[in-house]
């Protein structure tokens, strides 16, 4: 959530921390176009068990 929270230090290409083009396309696991909190909730989800799949 730090490239939400903090875009001008996360984003792709800001610095040698951001995130990669493969990252965040990878974490759009909504397929939102953007990475959010919702992104995050269900990945934790999947790491719990709770869901399956995405």
């Amino acid at each position: 959530m730090q490239v939400a929270t903090n875009p001008d230090k996360y984003d792709i290409g800001k610095s040698s921390k951001s995130i990669t083009a493969i990252g965040w396309a990878n974490g759009d696991v909504n397929e939102s176009g953007s990475l959010t909190n919702q992104d995050a909730l269900l990945i934790q989800k999947f790491k719990l068990g709770l869901i399956k799949s995405f």
